[in-house]
């Protein structure tokens, strides 16, 4: 069995209580983000305002964004934790062997090949979307991550990833078609 992994709430539920300063088990409450009674977790729980503050801080911007922005933007280095950069502005750990900078240049092709990919083929840029999404903001749901994982997670969002890559070669596409028109339009 994998009683191990213990139990995690998703719609409804326990959970911190910030004026109490522990999971309060007398309610439930709606969407539980800060649920887990290790005394480790309630310390990082104190520091969000609420279960939503939680969810949008932690597990969106820190567990997902950033592992998105590693692939599409640059990252600062392979130590627990590290952030994200662009390469515009030096940065603590430039000599570290996983620092890159991708001078967001994936990223703005990624975004121009989705608004190429729904100008063009609006179904099955909205099937690509539905992968986006399900792989990522869902997975964020459904893990419900307390703080303080023992190792980076990143691979929980390899299909996000991926969907985001169709549409860097949804841009390439794109910015090829933007030359070629170009060229007729200039003879």
């Amino acid at each position: 069995e994998r009683e191990q992994y213990g139990q995690t709430p998703l719609l409804t539920g326990h959970t911190f209580d910030n004026s109490q300063g522990r999971v309060n088990r007398d309610q439930e409450t709606f969407f539980p983000r800060r649920y887990s009674t290790s005394p480790q977790h309630m310390r990082q729980y104190a520091q969000y305002s609420s279960d939503l503050d939680f969810f949008l801080r932690y597990q969106v911007n820190h567990m997902y964004w950033r592992y998105f922005a590693w692939n599409f933007i640059g990252r600062d280095a392979d130590i627990q934790d590290a952030g994200w950069q662009a390469g515009f502005t030096d940065t603590e750990h430039e000599d570290n062997p996983a620092h890159n900078s991708y001078f967001y240049i994936p990223f703005l092709i990624g975004l121009f090949g989705m608004l190429f990919h729904f100008q063009n083929d609006w179904k099955r840029a909205l099937t690509v979307l539905a992968l986006f999404v399900f792989t990522g903001l869902a997975i964020i749901f459904y893990l419900n991550q307390t703080p303080m994982q023992p190792r980076e997670r990143d691979y929980a969002y390899v299909g996000s990833f991926f969907a985001f890559a169709i549409w860097i070669g949804m841009g390439g596409i794109g910015l090829v078609e933007l030359v070629k028109d170009y060229l007729k339009s200039s003879k």
